[in-house]
Parts: C-alpha cells; structure tokens; sequence
C-alpha cells in the first residue's frame, strides 16, 4: 500500500521535476572558461553553447581560446564584451585568407568597419591600398611569425568600405582568389585611449542573436541590423545591474555598480571593464 503511495506521488510529481532537470542541465551545459578568459551568453567552449568557440585548455590552468574550426589559423580570442569580440591576429605569413575569412563571417558576427586588413601574396587585379601603417611595424613586432628579411612590397592593406557597418564578405572572399595569405589586421580605437589610436594584431567582429529581441528584465535591447539585413538583437544590463542580459544566461542582477556606488573610482573603472572590455598587451599607434 505504502510503495503504491509513494509510486502515485511520484508520478504526480514526475511532470515538474523532468523540465526543472532538463533546464538545470542545459544551462550548465555550456563552459564559459577555457584558461583565464571567462566569457558570457551566449558564448562558450563546449558544443552545448550557443556561440562555441575553441579552446586549448591545459592542465595547469592556462589555456589558449581561438574562433574557428582550427587553431592553426591563429584567429585568438582575447576578449569577449557586450558588443564585441576581439581577436588578437599575431602577424603571420602563413595564415590563408580564404581559410580565415571562412571563419570570421557568421550568421551571429562579422568584423566591423573598424577593421583594416594586412594581406600578401596579392596580385595586380586585386583591390589592395596603400598601408597608413607601414607592413615592416608590423612584421616586425616580436611577436611576428613571419621570416626576418619579408620585404614590405609583398603586403597591402584592405580598408573597410566608407558607409557601411560591415566589411563586405563577398568582396572580400573574392579577394581570397587575388591574394594568399590574411597576415595580420589592425583596429581603430577611439576611447578610452585620450588620442584616436590604431591597436595592431587585433581584430574587432560585432556580435548578435537572431531574431525579435528577448531580453531578461532589467535589460535593454539593442536592435543589430546583420550584413544580410536579418532581425536581431544584444542584450545589455541597465545601469546598476550586472550580467549578461540574455534569459537563458545569467540575466540581470544588481551588483557593484549601482547609481549610489558610481561615485567611487573603484566602481566607475569596474564598470567600465564590465561593459567595454580592455584591450592589454597589443602594440599601440597614435594617429595623434
């Protein structure tokens, strides 16, 4: 009699307690850290994310992250903000553009008009410009893979196109037939740098979700207009609350950063971090 009880209480029970385990494990079944880099919905490292990116984890606790298919290409994750996703591209000549540009465009980022790219091995009809940074300030960054000695006729930059929010991908998938190897990329930054600066070895790709917004409560939603005109979205906590703004994330918390605390220094430059991201350890050139 009592077993029968137990067995009919848990099957009145069964219906709520499956979707509440469903939920737990899909929520943790994304991991957010590979090393020392720790990102956010909707990214992550493992298949169950929504934006997998790849990641060397060691045993140590270091760990390298990178986009794409293969961390041969050298496309390296450096940091992930609420806007953006920036890759630090160390100078390498062996580094195909074909290969890369595969990786760089997705239905959920592409690199921004900030971007201008270091290319090789072009040919005469393809649609180069000069550098305004010169290819040897490059190439010759201790951090370079290329050989000592590449001599800087063999490079050319591509800059974005004037008016648009994006670098185009066909455009510069055709120009994968003209030129052979994606060498580096540099990115305009206009703050918080006190001059307009170019960050060399970094490229900056814009970020979205697909489709109508969806955002948890105390957060905003930024309309993105995506290089193939489609509907969507990023979600971004209001001022005073942190997290990532998604529903299906962390959500919107009130932390550290409210209007009553914004007036210590500690917390404008935690906020600032939270929501902008930094940029540490790439080679700087003012434009001043």
């Amino acid at each position: 009699m009592r077993t029968a009880a137990v067995a009919a209480a848990l099957m009145v029970l069964l219906p709520w307690v499956l979707p509440l385990h469903a939920a737990a494990a899909g929520n943790g079944s994304c991991a957010r850290s590979c090393g020392g880099l720790t990102v956010q919905y909707p990214f992550g490292f493992s298949p169950g994310c929504e934006i997998p990116l790849g990641c060397d984890d060691q045993k140590n606790g270091t760990g390298t992250a990178w986009l794409g298919a293969e961390r041969g290409l050298g496309l390296l994750v450096s940091n992930v903000t609420a806007r953006a996703l920036f890759l630090a591209l160390l100078p390498d000549c062996s580094r195909r553009l074909n290969a890369s540009v595969k990786e760089l465009f997705s239905e959920n980022y592409a690199p921004g008009p900030q971007n201008t790219l270091l290319v090789s091995s072009c040919n005469l009809a393809a649609r180069t410009n000069n550098c305004s940074v010169p290819p040897a300030t490059y190439l010759n960054h201790s951090s370079s893979h290329c050989f000592h000695g590449a001599k800087a006729e063999n490079f050319s930059c591509v800059h974005p196109p004037s008016g648009n929010r994006f670098l185009n991908k066909t455009e510069i998938r055709a120009l994968g037939s003209e030129c052979t190897g994606l060498v580096s990329a540099a990115s305009y930054w206009a703050s918080p740098a006190p001059t307009p600066a170019i960050l060399l070895g970094v490229m900056e790709l814009e970020w979205w979700m697909l489709g109508p917004c969806s955002c948890a409560p105390n957060a905003n939603c930024i309309a993105v207009s995506t290089p193939d005109s489609r509907q969507a979205f990023r979600c971004d906590c209001i001022e005073g609350f942190e997290g990532d703004g998604f529903p299906d994330g962390t959500g919107c918390r009130r932390g550290t950063c409210s209007p009553a605390k914004a007036v210590h220094q500690s917390c404008r430059v935690s906020c600032a971090s939270q929501r902008s991201g930094s940029m540490p350890g790439h080679l700087v050139h003012s434009l001043s």
